[in-house]
């Protein structure tokens, strides 16, 4: 979850978020994003999600998504999104809800969906 992203109140956002995941029963753990620390922030959470056979979920602007994605891929594990940023091209160009808690039940609910992915400069991009 990258504090730093869009202009919503974090904490508020975490809440709803843990919310809608603990009425679901399911097991998580949110990893913060220090400053200037987002891919190594997304690389453990990539790599937990692997060991524990989950998914990584950015929770942030199109940049943290962007990391996320990247992450997912090196680790082969499943991304899920939750736009929190300014612009949320992506969670805009798939359908996705922009609110945090309607964005995390869909997650719950949702289908793994491939999405093409290209790579400039180690940089994901869809």
């Amino acid at each position: 979850m990258n504090r730093g992203s869009g202009h919503n109140e974090k904490d508020e956002v975490r809440e709803a978020i843990e919310a809608e995941l603990k009425n679901a029963g399911r097991r998580y753990r949110f990893i913060p994003v220090a400053p200037g620390e987002i891919v190594q922030a997304c690389q453990h959470a990539a790599r937990l999600a692997k060991e524990h056979e989950g998914v990584v979920v950015g929770v942030g602007g199109d940049g943290t998504i962007s990391c996320a994605a990247r992450a997912a891929l090196a680790h082969d594990c499943p991304l899920g999104v939750i736009a929190q940023g300014t612009f949320n091209l992506f969670a805009r160009t798939h359908g996705l809800p922009l609110e945090a808690a309607a964005a995390a039940r869909a997650l719950l609910h949702a289908s793994p969906e491939d999405v093409q992915v290209g790579l400039v400069n180690q940089r994901a991009f869809w």
